[in-house]
């Protein structure tokens, strides 16, 4: 993402400067998750949104650091369940091969983590 692009309308995700810094060159910037009615647990949009907003904030000359919230009482649930029911296709082949069934799990792991791994700021 070059520098003064807008991040598109995001569902599960809030991109803005620290409350505590709110200059025109805020240092400090906060992801809030917001999905608080189902305790911000991970779902296909979260996934598609976090390296969007890490891409964003990367992009900021002045972002030096990135503080990662939450709305509600719990941080985060974790990964949502239905999204990774519905996500991890096995075949009838993985299920019943223990060693494929963990390269099926592997290659989904590593989709998630990439999410993850596109931040390029102190978190």
């Amino acid at each position: 993402m070059k520098e003064n692009q807008q991040l598109p309308r995001l569902q599960r995700i809030g991109v803005h400067p620290h409350p505590n810094d709110q200059t025109s060159t805020a240092a400090i910037w906060e992801i809030r998750l917001q999905r608080k009615e189902k305790r911000n647990a991970l779902d296909a949009p979260f996934w598609k949104e976090i390296p969007l907003c890490f891409e964003y904030l990367d992009s900021l000359p002045q972002c030096r650091c990135i503080l990662l919230t939450a709305e509600g009482t719990t941080f985060c649930a974790g990964i949502d369940l239905l999204y990774a029911a519905e996500n991890l296709q096995i075949s009838s082949d993985e299920e019943s091969d223990p060693a494929r069934l963990s390269v099926a799990l592997r290659k989904y792991v590593k989709y998630l983590q990439s999410a993850i791994n596109s931040i390029g700021k102190p978190l």
